[in-house]
């Protein structure tokens, strides 16, 4: 039996059903334990990566670093790295084409007379906002064929 105790709350375990090159997946075990009185998969922010199965349970893919066997139950870890990166690039990025845009067109817009000069400024910003979003689809794109990044987890500890 799995002490739930000595599970980090990043980390989730589960049993491995396949294996593939370097990969696994694993069938997470659903937790109902209650954290500030949520349940614990309910307040997860990994949790749209969670797969449903033909048996409705989630599976996720991992990567097999301690070549885990069909059967084997292990404890995964999602990469705060990754998503550190990932997060910056889908709010950061944005949110500096959108301020960059706004401050441009105060500092350069011209003087129409007819619009008021709030709404140039954020027309601006949404002009920023827009080459923002084009620059991280395009960088997004090139992490996702460079690094063939597929999965977060990785498998840290093979229990059973």
């Amino acid at each position: 039996m799995i002490n739930k105790n000595t599970v980090d709350s990043i980390n989730e375990s589960g049993i491995v059903i396949k294996c593939y090159k370097n990969k696994a997946v694993v069938e997470l075990y659903y937790s109902n334990s209650e954290q500030d009185g949520k349940k614990k998969c309910d307040t997860c922010g990994a949790r749209v990566l969670c797969i449903p199965a033909d048996n409705g349970k989630r599976v996720i893919n991992a990567y097999n670093t301690l070549n885990a066997k069909v059967g084997n139950k292990v404890v995964i870890k999602e990469d705060e790295n990754t998503i550190f990166k990932l997060s910056m690039l889908q709010y950061g990025i944005p949110l500096l084409g959108f301020l960059t845009g706004l401050l441009g067109f105060y500092i350069i817009a011209p003087d129409t007379g007819q619009i008021p000069a709030e709404i140039i400024h954020f027309l601006g910003g949404i002009l920023g906002l827009g080459i923002s979003g084009i620059i991280v689809k395009y960088l997004l794109s090139q992490i996702i064929r460079k690094k063939k990044v597929d999965t977060i987890f990785s498998i840290v500890k093979i229990i059973q």
